[in-house]
């Protein structure tokens, strides 16, 4: 993972924050979606709640989760398989400069 520092993000609402409260609100529904996603933690796995966090965390703007989640629409994992809404995410972190989508 990163520490967000004060980097910008987009709110679900599409607004701008560089808000400390906000990106660290971020972070922690993408760490609750990985301990979903792997089951780690005393967390019981479960890839649909998993995928639930994570799209909340990628509606934020933060690159790792919209990886995620569209890993999970590749995969199908917790989501119905859907490779045009994967390519939507994929295509959002590449725009942050994300190299894992390249």
């Amino acid at each position: 993972g990163r520490a967000l520092g004060r980097s910008t993000l987009a709110t679900p609402a599409g607004e701008e924050t560089t808000s400390q409260s906000s990106q660290e609100r971020a972070l922690a529904q993408y760490w609750i979606g990985g301990l979903f996603l792997s089951g780690h933690g005393g967390v019981v796995q479960n890839a649909a709640t998993a995928a639930k966090w994570l799209e909340s965390t990628a509606n934020w703007g933060l690159a790792e989760a919209q990886y995620e989640l569209g890993s999970l629409l590749v995969q199908g994992l917790g989501v119905t398989r859907d490779y045009d809404r994967a390519l939507a995410w994929f295509e959002k972190v590449v725009a942050q400069g994300d190299a894992r989508c390249r």
